[in-house]
């Protein structure tokens, strides 16, 4: 395990790294990587580079948008008629679940063209058509429920910096950014440095894609990164160094709660990539 300035330093070419090196990193700055996962590190001695959103520069506990939009819409009641939530059309809220996800995909793809105000714009309208009150309740009430979902303010980010973690740059709002007009990319990417430095005075240097996919991230990203300044940027998916966009799309290992050791070791030696290729060819 590296920490990030042994990564940094290496990119800048001034150190080398051990074999089998890994890199930690952990997306969104909720809750619960100050509560729960700042603890483990330190017990194991380990580094982190953490990636925040813009939402996190506030003093108000909050939640992002994407997050709490996939929450009720799963929470709604299934419904035929159409829902018309400022200007964007809802067709339908389907009973089946997948059918569900598969509105949520598409909403946030139609929300990221927005800029922030129109989308706080229509997600205050949604929690009135859609939302439960007693749901947001628990949500603030319920110390597991704050924990996995609330984002960590000012204060508590200035704690994780002073532990010795790394904070990193992941957008303002945290949109799809494939899908937005070039200036609220531009936006969302340098904005995001600049006020999170002037939080933490600190350097920013790394940047992670929100949802990072091939499909959420364009070379107009990978462009856009380079001209804000970071020395690297991150993908949320595996597979191999590309070299002409090299430190600008380092691919990473998702790791989920529900990844079994095993599948967890064949990701992190290599052999699911390798398998993959093998396939594929």
């Amino acid at each position: 395990m590296i920490s990030p300035e042994q990564f940094r330093q290496w990119l800048r070419q001034q150190d080398e790294l051990p074999e089998r090196a890994i890199l930690l990193t952990c997306d969104d700055g909720l809750l619960n990587h100050l509560t729960t996962m700042l603890p483990i590190l330190q017990e194991e001695e380990l580094r982190c580079l953490f990636f925040v959103t813009g939402a996190s520069l506030g003093d108000e506990p909050g939640i992002l948008w994407y997050m709490e939009l996939y929450l009720m819409l799963m929470k709604a009641p299934a419904q035929d008629q159409p829902v018309v939530l400022r200007g964007i059309a809802i067709p339908r809220i389907p009973a089946d679940r997948v059918q569900r996800n598969a509105l949520w995909q598409e909403l946030m793809k139609t929300l990221s063209r927005l800029d922030d105000c129109g989308r706080r714009d229509f997600m205050q309208e949604a929690r009135a058509s859609l939302g439960s009150p007693a749901w947001r309740t628990r949500l603030r009430d319920d110390p597991l429920l704050r924990d996995r979902f609330q984002l960590l303010r000012p204060s508590e980010l200035k704690q994780l910096a002073d532990a010795g973690m790394t904070i990193g740059a992941h957008t303002l709002s945290h949109p799809v950014l494939a899908e937005q007009p070039f200036d609220l990319s531009r936006s969302e990417i340098l904005e995001c440095r600049t006020a999170m430095e002037r939080c933490l005075g600190k350097p920013v240097w790394a940047v992670a894609y929100p949802f990072g996919t091939l499909s959420s991230v364009s070379e107009r990203e990978y462009r856009l990164a380079q001209e804000a300044g970071y020395e690297c940027a991150f993908m949320n998916v595996g597979g191999t160094l590309k070299s002409d966009v090299a430190r600008l799309a380092f691919p990473r290992v998702h790791i989920t709660a529900e990844m079994s050791l095993p599948v967890y070791e064949a990701y992190v030696s290599g052999f699911h990539n390798a398998l993959r290729g093998w396939l594929r060819s």
